[in-house]
């Protein structure tokens, strides 16, 4: 049953066009087909069953570090308006079955995020829990799950907790010189008597200029940068030479001579010993010292000052002149960062003997001598990533198992043979100073009574290594990895064994992987295998191990929290095939690739079974999101030899090569990385004798969304694209934290991204558990102060020090718990967050602008970033600030902080005053800042969406908007925040055709426009390639995975099909609200809620619906708003 009313809009929407009628109903149903997880209830008629158990949100939870856990389930039934009435909660110890907490008989029909109250029982560390949940509907029927169990772990987030176990690695360095950006390199050099040249090589043989396919000029040959220093001319100079980095070197012409102050080098002293430092940064040389004195500064050794990065430390030697000797000593290059440790030296690393072989080079002990006329250089790179092991015995017959693991940088653990675990990259990204994330695993299973081993590799992740495109960031937090790790076993006797990560475990250097990096893939020496085989099993004899290092507890002098993970990191989540492409040779030295497309921009690993071929035969691995089109010579941006080759420069400094060198196994050899990843749809494959076969390729898609939320089909198969696009862009930049791009040499968490998009990813992912563990990296890097939110999380800065770009980015740290309440209902992030949002909003509430009561200064200079049309930053920020406020408001209210909510409450309302008497001109009612008209779509779309236009400027705002949007011939002229809410600021006014105007746009800029253009994931760009111009000049700042301009995925889901929220939380009762238009014939749409499946398909006929139907969970009611007048509304079934 159902009332037809007709839906009046206010006052001031009389003026707005597309006036409706709706039909309203009220309906509560069940979700169509489930299976249950759950004891069968009697058959009294109908169906009732309790399904999706999930504990702290999570359906398969490992760790619960929480004192007051949540539980969460679906009911699931045959009747129609099937409602829970009560639940009754019981936990037990899973092991005892004792009972440790009863809720009793709840008259409640809640049944999402119900809290173990503090006032129950303690739970304790190290114990298995399972709880069930009795549920009675509407009728007094009731049913009684099946146990859902998890387990508690450590739950201290001191050292003190692991019992013993210590931090452990390496009592050395690795060093991969091709992938090194920056570094000290330090020498002592004295010339021969008679002599007046001689220096010092570096970047030498890059190998992406030995063959012409792997750099932008197509050419190769011996490359690499000397430091001459040339006393025959007064004062002395060092010529600085750069050879076979690009066509304009020269080895006789030096690219900058450098003049040498007399007081350092003179007539006097030019024979004597002279210490040399070069620094390198990057593309720069940031500083040359001799003796102590800084004699330059900054020079730039890269080519063109490129996006690609040049020089890498590569080869390291030396050069003298015809008629030159020299000695060198003291020769070292250490890391960039503090504590800057060697990485090469004569007792460190490869060592002097590198240079053994060299002609006219000959070392005794810490003395390398050159004869004249040389130029000789060598590779000192050396070692592997860490390979950790211990062997142990288990006695007893075993009841259980149980690992808690965690490393600075990454690991993968191994016992008796096999993997533990299907996570990638734990523990995952995060400021390593203030916390570190553990996981505990069942290993039950795995553990057998007698001999055992437990291994670790561990690798760089986000820990060590390249972390942004700050280069002087590379091992942020410190350059050795550790483990930590703890296996408690529990005998059936009762008694139990510990197993603690300590001296007592091996360690070996020398392993298959030679390097691994987020940034620059992975080398792995295939004919290392047989030094390793069988090096995670029981009885493997560990020549050449050594006992590992104990390792300080601090990371760059804190002492971080280990705490439980909260999320389900990084798993597989998709395998793509691969197609074959095209073979491509260049240059004179006819170098020949192989290229292959994955059909989309995917992020992951790929998996190649490489033919048969031989030992040491060295296969490269490269990838990218895009290939060179072959655009006409009179083009502005032809690309020549270039086109049909991949594209690598939009990868900036990020290598992202992977290289396999193989041992010759019979029938070939299976590769796929395991400590980095890519974001791609592009392979080349070189260094094999013909194309792989498409079938040997795969693409392994990971991320820590593990399946998407919602299901989206039109009639329209290009926005049918776009929600593909928005959803794989949701794969790829939610690995392990919430990124603004997931290839290039960034891959940051940055916050005006997050904020933008995560009303959008709750649509499109169960974010709950993610963002939980991303708001906590959020508070991490809140500067301590002010409370600002830090542009990116983690944060690169100080600890306390967060800083940001602009409002609209810092306010994340309150948008994003808030829009995750909205959706699941869930206060844990309210609560968890909620001392920081209020010193956030402390911060911006004492920050006054300039004459004004309300407004904040706290602005910044960044909001609509990449827009077509600017927008002054003040106004939207300030906006901005409303919302925040006015979140606060309702959480505070939430959470039942009355006097907080009442002051945040009255503050919005003075912002709001102040807002409009500001931002909006009294006469004509449309935007204006600094004395300077607005009047642009971002001016009003997010002003609009945020509400704070007052109630005589908001009828004119909604007009303006929509003028605005006309006048641009309905393309977007908004850039990062003002675009999300264009199309729901259009809708909610009711200029439905001027929505759907701009949402089936196709020409630049609007959403269909890459779709186009061949797009498959959301692009940085709306132009960020085109069919006609390529890249159009923004072949490096151009990132083809870039999600928060799919920020309309949110309006796709509650607007067009139809499934929005309402004034509570959670989905309990929400909103049902289709709304047809444009060409749209039929829109199909579902969305995963924590209450089970809401459905909501439609179909029209020239904007006019014509039939409806939908799927409302069970104890869940949705209000129904058709566009339709009652007489139609009657006609439908």
């Amino acid at each position: 049953m159902y009332q037809i009313i007709d839906r009046k809009e206010e006052e001031e929407m009389k003026k707005i066009t597309t006036k409706l009628l709706a039909a309203v109903l009220s309906v509560a149903m069940l979700t169509s087909t489930a299976i249950p997880s759950f004891a069968a209830a009697p058959d009294t008629g109908y169906a009732l069953s309790v399904a999706a158990m999930r504990t702290n949100s999570l359906q398969v939870v490992t760790t619960v570090d929480d004192k007051t856990p949540t539980f969460s389930w679906q009911i699931e039934s045959n009747l129609i308006g099937a409602e829970q009435a009560a639940y009754q909660i019981q936990l037990t110890n899973a092991k005892t079955g004792e009972p440790v907490w009863d809720s009793g008989r709840v008259e409640d029909a809640a049944s999402t995020f119900i809290t173990y109250p503090d006032t129950a029982p303690e739970l304790t560390a190290q114990t298995d829990y399972a709880w069930t949940v009795t549920v009675w509907d509407l009728l007094g029927k009731s049913v009684t799950s099946e146990p859902c169990q998890f387990s508690t772990g450590l739950m201290g987030e001191k050292l003190s907790a692991w019992k013993g176990a210590e931090w452990i690695g390496a009592d050395e360095l690795y060093l991969d010189a091709d992938s090194l950006p920056v570094y000290r390199m330090n020498y002592t050099m004295q010339l021969s008597k008679g002599s007046t040249q001689a220096g010092f090589v570096f970047g030498a043989n890059d190998t992406r200029l030995l063959a012409s396919i792997y750099n932008n000029y197509l050419i190769n040959g011996e490359n690499y940068i000397s430091y001459l220093l040339d006393t025959s001319v007064t004062p002395a100079v060092v010529n600085v030479y750069r050879v076979g980095y690009c066509p304009t070197d020269s080895a006789d012409i030096p690219l900058a001579s450098i003049p040498v102050d007399e007081a350092v080098i003179n007539a006097e002293n030019r024979y004597e010993q002279h210490a040399f430092e070069i620094v390198i940064s990057g593309k720069t040389m940031e500083s040359l010292s001799i003796d102590g004195q800084k004699v330059y500064g900054t020079l730039d050794l890269n080519p063109d000052n490129g996006t690609q990065l040049y020089p890498y430390l590569n080869d390291i030697g030396f050069v003298t002149g015809e008629s030159s000797n020299a000695l060198f000593s003291n020769l070292s290059v250490q890391n960039y960062r503090e504590p800057q440790a060697e990485v090469f030296g004569e007792n460190t690393g490869a060592t002097y003997s590198i240079f053994s072989d060299a002609e006219g080079v000959s070392v005794d002990g810490g003395q390398i001598s050159v004869d004249s006329g040389v130029l000789a250089y060598a590779d000192p790179s050396y070692g592997s990533i860490p390979m950790l092991r211990k062997e142990f015995s288990a006695d007893k017959e075993i009841e259980s198992a149980t690992l808690y693991a965690t490393s600075r940088g990454i690991y993968e653990m191994r016992i008796n043979g096999e993997r533990v675990g299907d996570e990638y990259f734990t523990p995952g990204n995060t400021d390593y100073r203030q916390q570190i994330q553990y996981t505990s695993y069942d290993v039950t299973d795995m553990v057998r009574q007698g001999d055992n081993a437990i291994a670790a590799t561990l690798a760089s992740g986000w820990y060590s290594d390249a972390a942004s495109f700050n280069l002087t960031n590379f091992n942020f937090y410190g350059d050795r990895q550790a483990l930590l790790a703890l296996m408690e076993i529990t005998y059936t006797d009762g008694t139990t064994k510990t197993v603690v990560s300590d001296d007592s475990w091996q360690y070996y250097g020398e392993g298959p992987i030679r390097y691994a990096g987020n940034f620059n893939g992975e080398t792995y020496d295939a004919t290392r295998d047989s030094n390793v085989e069988g090096w995670d099993e029981p009885g493997f004899e560990a020549d050449g191990w050594r006992a590992a290092t104990e390792m300080e507890s601090t990371v760059s002098g804190y002492e971080p929290r280990i705490v439980a993970k909260v999320d389900e990191g990084v798993k597989e989540v998709e395998t793509l095939d691969a197609t074959y492409l095209s073979t491509q040779t260049r240059g004179d030295d006819n170098h020949t690739v192989y290229i292959y497309d994955m059909g989309t921009n995917m992020v992951g690993v790929p998996e190649i079974k490489l033919p048969e071929g031989e030992a040491g035969q060295k296969i490269t691995i490269r990838f990218a999101e895009s290939i060179y089109p072959d655009l006409p010579e009179d083009s502005e941006f032809y690309y020549g030899d270039l086109a049909n080759l991949i594209l690598t420069e939009n990868y900036r400094t990020a290598l992202s090569t992977d290289q396999y060198i193989m041992k010759g196994q019979a029938g070939g050899e299976i590769y796929r990385p395991k400590f980095t990843f890519h974001g791609y749809r592009y392979i080349e494959i070189s260094g094999v004798d013909e194309a792989v076969p498409a079938e040997n390729i795969k693409g392994i898609v990971l991320s820590s969304v593990t399946e998407p939320a919602s299901t989206y089909e039109t009639s329209n198969e290009l926005t049918n694209q776009l929600f593909d696009n928005i959803m794989r862009s949701t794969y790829g930049n939610h690995l392990s934290i919430a990124t603004d791009c997931p290839q290039r040499d960034e891959r940051l968490g940055w916050s005006g991204d997050a904020q933008v998009f995560s009303r959008t990813a709750t649509y499109f992912a169960d974010m709950n558990a993610f963002y939980r563990n991303f708001t906590s990296l959020q508070r991490d890097g809140q500067n301590k102060t002010d409370g600002v939110f830090a542009m990116f999380a983690p944060s690169y800065n100080d600890v306390g020090s967060g800083g940001t770009l602009g409002y609209c980015w810092s306010a994340a740290g309150v948008i994003v718990p808030y829009e995750t309440y909205l959706q699941y209902g869930d206060k844990t992030l309210i609560e968890e967050n909620y001392d920081a949002m209020k010193l956030h909003m402390s911060g911006l509430m004492s920050s006054k602008a300039a004459g004004k009561e309300y407004l904040t200064s706290m602005t910044g200079f960044l909001a609509d970033h990449l827009s077509v049309v600017e927008t002054n930053t003040a106004m939207l920020a300030n906006a901005t600030f409303y919302y925040t406020t006015c979140a606060m408001a309702e959480m505070a209210s939430v959470m039942g902080y009355e006097e907080d909510a009442q002051l945040y409450a009255a503050y919005a309302e003075g912002i709001k005053a102040e807002w409009n008497a500001t931002y909006v001109d009294p006469d004509t009612h449309k935007t204006v800042a600094g004395g300077k008209l607005q009047d642009t779509e971002a001016s009003y779309s997010l002003p609009l969406a945020y509400n704070v236009f007052d109630d005589t400027n908001k009828p004119y705002a909604q007009q303006y908007l929509a003028d605005a949007c006309e006048a641009a011939g309905y393309t977007i002229t908004t850039g990062f925040v003002g675009t999300a809410p264009l199309l729901p600021s259009l809708t909610d006014a009711g200029n439905i055709d001027e929505a759907y105007k701009m949402f089936e746009q196709t020409e630049y800029a609007s959403w269909l426009y890459p779709v186009t253009q061949g797009a498959t994931s959301i692009w940085e760009r709306w132009n960020s390639y085109t069919h006609d111009n390529g890249y159009g000049g923004n072949n490096g700042m151009n990132s083809f995975n870039h999600y928060s301009l799919g920020a309309v995925g949110a309006w796709m889901m509650a607007y067009q099909v139809g499934i929005q929220r309402d004034e509570t939380a959670g989905f309990k009762s929400f909103v049902l609200q289709p709304t047809p238009g444009g060409s749209f014939t039929y829109t199909n749409g579902s969305y995963e809620s924590t209450y089970g499946t809401i459905v909501s398909n439609w179909t029209a006929e020239n904007g006019a619906l014509t039939s409806y139907e939908a799927v409302v969970p069970a104890n869940t009611t949705a209000t129904l708003y058709l566009p339709v007048s009652e007489d139609v509304a009657m006609t439908f079934k």
